[in-house]
């Protein structure tokens, strides 16, 4: 099952580099659902220190942006997004 996750969370990476290379950046608006999703999960993660070093390392190689730092709240448009979403 572990092996699925890891697999599961490196496609989704991988998903998160094309969207880099056609858009120049690695916000994905929540809108476009499952890795806009993915994406919020990984900076909530973040902030909660549930994320490994590894997966942080891989994601700032891609130049992604946190949004924050640890155990600061979400800024005001990502909480709107998630409320539209809701």
């Amino acid at each position: 099952r572990g092996d699925v996750l890891e697999q599961n969370w490196n496609n989704r990476c991988a998903e998160l580099a094309a969207f880099k290379e056609e858009h120049g950046h690695c916000n994905v608006p929540t809108g476009h659902k499952t890795l806009g999703r993915w994406v919020n999960n990984q900076r909530s993660n973040y902030r909660k220190g549930k994320l490994s070093e590894k997966r942080i390392q891989k994601l700032e190689d891609l130049g992604f942006d946190w949004g924050t730092t640890r155990g600061t709240p979400l800024p005001w448009d990502e909480r709107f997004d998630e409320l539209k979403e809701y």
